[in-house]
């Protein structure tokens, strides 16, 4: 651990800083700023192990930026949902130290002490961790703060006034390189989901069967963001009810037991998910778990939070005619779908409404070629019929590759165009057991 400051001269004080500003401009991405604070800083600041949160683009919450290797919590049980999860901002820390132009240095005792079961989680793990106290710092941007550096130490009074100052000089620097990472990561994240959507849009125009259009979706989506399930709902004709057009297989909801039966099932449109979705162009996140203990989750979400998906983000699909269907994702992490998710679902849904049409329109295309297909035949064994039974036996097989009927019959007029008698009829007819069938086959018959 570095010594402390009034340990070492002005002028080695001096050097250190200009060492670490000068390694914080070569700064290009997180795993180099981490290093920088865990080898430069350290030098001039002892602590244990550092990390630092940025503020989420929704205000609320906020998330892990740097996690430190050698954190004394990374074994911890809540270590992976606080360095995953977003974390409410008004937690008595995290927004205090946002509002200040300084640092603070936070005693974990007496912050367990005097909070309670109202601690922030991750002070609950610090001091399960070993860790004494921490120091915060903000960082700050030109117009801002925007998230919080700390300093964590498994010791009690590390942090003396001049430590504290160093913190409040260095901080600046460390702000600068993460507001600099974070532009970098947003334009590279933009170029990459541009040449995503590019890509998806070709692919897409491929796609005839939908069984391979999530398929396709999943695969793309997921390199850009996280989630755990996907559906397209169709509105059924009736404009009243919908059903599930495709449901992504293999997945946390997919094979979750309640679920078989919802795609065979019909709902009503009418509930607060799809009051949201249809009624705007703009996606929609919608929380299952609030929704629940509100009382008012639809029923075909059901199965959605049983199986530990907490969230959905969903958009309408239109097509000439108007909505015709939903595109849902489904995640099991709060907070997965931000403002740039949502644009990216927005466009994405153009492109799947585009898909279906073409789905749609090479299934009709198929069945009109099986319907000509089948009438060839038809012809060619017609021509060859010479007897009832062969003519029976021909409209028992072909004709019921066409459509759907139980049995048949064949009628001819007479010869006074007044009547008309059977000619043939189907022997496994349900009417044979009728009294009147076998008086009905010798009658001439008018219409009534």
């Amino acid at each position: 651990m570095a010594t402390h400051t009034n340990q070492r001269s002005s002028k080695q004080v001096m050097e250190q800083l200009v060492n670490l500003n000068r390694m914080m401009a070569q700064v290009t991405d997180r795993q180099g700023l981490l290093s920088v604070i865990n080898g430069q800083l350290r030098e001039l600041v002892p602590f244990t192990y550092s990390a630092a949160m940025t503020l989420a683009p929704d205000n609320k919450t906020f998330t892990v930026f740097l996690t430190d290797p050698q954190s004394m919590s990374a074994q911890h049980p809540s270590y992976q949902y606080v360095t995953t999860q977003g974390l409410p901002v008004d937690d008595g820390i995290f927004k205090n130290t946002l509002s200040l132009d300084h640092p603070v240095c936070y005693n974990i005792q007496k912050e367990i002490d005097s909070k309670g079961e109202h601690c922030p989680i991750y002070v609950k793990m610090f001091h399960e961790s070993g860790i004494k106290e921490f120091v915060a710092a903000p960082l700050r941007n030109e117009r801002e703060s925007f998230g919080m550096l700390a300093l964590l130490s498994d010791k009690t009074g590390t942090f003396g006034k001049n430590i504290m100052e160093l913190i409040e000089g260095t901080s600046s620097l460390v702000a600068i390189a993460a507001s600099n990472i974070m532009v970098n990561e947003a334009v590279r994240q933009r170029e990459a989901e541009k040449e995503m959507l590019l890509s998806l849009s070709h692919k897409i125009a491929m796609i005839r069967e939908k069984d391979c259009l999530l398929e396709l979706i999943n695969n793309e989506l997921n390199k850009i963001w996280e989630f755990d399930h996907s559906d397209i709902i169709a509105i059924n004709n009736n404009q009243e009810t919908i059903s599930a057009y495709l449901t992504a297989p293999g997945t946390s909801l997919g094979n979750h037991s309640g679920y078989s039966g919802l795609p065979r099932g019909s709902y009503s449109i009418h509930d607060r998910l799809l009051d949201k979705v249809l009624g705007s162009d703009e996606p929609y996140i919608f929380s299952l778990v609030e929704s629940h203990s509100q009382g008012f989750l639809p029923s075909y979400l059901v199965p959605a939070n049983e199986a530990g998906l907490l969230e959905v983000a969903a958009v309408r699909l239109q097509g000439e005619k108007g909505t015709f269907g939903v595109l849902c994702f489904f995640s099991s992490v709060r907070n997965a779908f931000n403002s740039v998710h949502l644009e990216i679902l927005k466009g994405v849904a153009g492109q799947v409404a585009t898909a279906i049409r073409n789905i749609s329109a090479n299934k009709q295309l198929q069945i009109r070629s099986h319907e000509r297909e089948t009438l060839l035949e038809l012809s060619f064994a017609i021509a060859k019929i010479r007897d009832k039974k062969e003519l029976l036996d021909l409209i028992n097989t072909e004709l019921k590759k066409l459509f759907y009927f139980t049995h048949s019959s064949v009628s001819v007029l007479s010869s006074d165009k007044q009547h008309f008698r059977i000619y043939l009829t189907d022997p496994s007819t349900r009417s044979k057991g009728h009294t009147d069938f076998d008086q009905m086959m010798d009658a001439k018959l008018s219409d009534p």
